[in-house]
């Protein structure tokens, strides 16, 4: 059993991947499987640390604006096509499983025409352009939402299930533990600011501005600045900065966080749900993670922010100081966070595949089979 992993670009539709992956990997110690992203994201590292082979897929971005991007888009698309047809028809793989990204449009139309089964998981509240553009190619539609109306049209049937996250706070180390290996103080409130995979200028920017006012405040903090964005080290015992973290180094910074600094990616959000870490989100302005931040608000399980509003800074160090002071506030919001983001370790994702797998196996009549004279 072989099957391609998609995604890339940033690691919100990396790292819930992962998550099915080991969930696979454990129930049939056989499985084969590689990775497809873009060339200069962040998920080539982390996958190749995780022990999987790389396929870099032409980037092949959809313009959401009108641009001069629509006249290149034509012809990087059909790189990417043409990339992806030869790599998968070289390795001959069972299954496509994605989770969004523009890095799965090429792959999973050329894959439905070569008749491979194809999964795909809708992360975001607001249904991805990628997905959109790829939902009725796939054999499986999944989502982290529930919706009153079918995201993806009436064509398309797609199933509710957790959100896949790689960590449980059974598997977590203890804080303590955490943060001696960090070099970190165990008496002090530990502030974790992170931007997702490929950072947050203004996130850093943050830090840098307001690490003295939160010394004073006897907090200590932990930030993942992403791959090249470390401009400005802070020198001092109380600060440690990350450019990128493996699963592994993720589990350790989250065991010694009190408290999250973050966007509103899914990935990040599920991963502090499932641990139960109190959030201050911090949305992309003009972005789907304002979608995400606005359900997360509307149900007071996380403080939500505008980086825009000029005292951006000082709402900040109000919303961690209110989670320390306030346990019973924090602990409710908490606990409303987990009543609208449900998650699992890629157990429920990992059983769609496998149904999937089970179906095309067992598939042996003339429609199941496509003519590749389609390409």
């Amino acid at each position: 059993m072989k099957i391609a992993f998609v995604g890339g670009g940033s690691l919100g539709p990396v790292t819930p991947l992962l998550a099915v992956h080991a969930r696979l990997k454990e129930r049939h110690p056989e499985l084969e499987a590689f990775w497809m992203g873009t060339p200069t994201g962040p998920e080539r590292e982390i996958v190749q640390r995780q022990g999987f082979d790389f396929f870099a897929v032409p980037v092949a971005k959809i313009p959401r604006y009108w641009s001069k991007e629509w006249f290149l888009f034509p012809f990087s698309y059909l790189r990417a096509v043409q990339v992806v047809r030869r790599l998968l028809r070289v390795q001959q793989v069972d299954a496509i499983v994605t989770a969004g990204g523009f890095t799965a449009v090429p792959v999973v139309r050329v894959a439905a025409k070569l008749g491979i089964p194809c999964v795909t998981h809708q992360l975001d509240r607001l249904p991805g352009l990628a997905n959109r553009f790829v939902a009725d190619r796939c054999t499986r539609v999944t989502t982290s939402f529930h919706y009153p109306t079918p995201p993806f049209g009436d064509d398309v049937e797609t199933t509710f299930i957790p959100t896949p996250t790689q960590f449980s706070l059974q598997h977590l180390p203890a804080r303590s533990q955490a943060l001696r290996e960090l070099g970190l103080s165990t008496d002090k409130p530990t502030i974790c600011v992170m931007g997702g995979g490929t950072g947050a200028q203004r996130l850093n920017e943050l830090v840098f501005e307001r690490w003295g006012a939160w010394r004073k405040r006897g907090w200590q903090v932990i930030c993942i600045t992403g791959k090249g964005k470390l401009s400005t080290p802070i020198e001092n015992q109380g600060v440690r900065l990350f450019e990128l973290c493996t699963p592994e180094e993720m589990r350790r910074l989250y065991a010694a966080s009190d408290v999250l600094v973050c966007r509103a990616g899914m990935g990040t959000i599920s991963e502090a749900v499932a641990l139960r870490k109190p959030m201050v989100l911090v949305p992309i302005p003009g972005n789907q993670q304002e979608v995400n931040a606005r359900a997360l608000a509307e149900a007071e399980g996380a403080i939500v922010l505008d980086q825009r509003d000029a005292d951006f800074s000082s709402w900040v160090e109000k919303a961690i100081s209110r989670y320390l002071r306030d346990a019973p506030f924090t602990r409710l919001t908490v606990d409303r966070a987990t009543k609208i983001v449900e998650t699992d370790r890629g157990e429920a994702l990992a059983d769609v595949v496998e149904g999937v797998l089970d179906h095309a196996h067992s598939c042996e009549d003339a429609d199941c089979q496509v003519d590749e004279a389609l390409l």
